[in-house]
């Protein structure tokens, strides 16, 4: 019983240590790189979303 505790804490501990570094390879959360093709797809969905709000209320108010 002792010897597959003992297994158990390593296999745990290595673990711990592989996921250590996988996340010191990681950018922190405020530098995570964003392209421009997805900004450039947020901002030209917003203006499609901002253009069609103007023509319902144009249309809406019989402008």
């Amino acid at each position: 019983m002792e010897d597959e505790l003992e297994l158990f804490i390593r296999e745990r501990k290595a673990r711990v240590a592989q996921d250590r570094a996988s996340l010191e390879q990681d950018p922190p959360y405020m530098e995570i790189q964003v392209s421009w093709r997805q900004i450039n797809f947020v901002l030209s969905s917003a203006i499609k979303g901002y253009r069609y709000c103007i023509f319902y209320t144009v249309k809406h108010l019989g402008l």
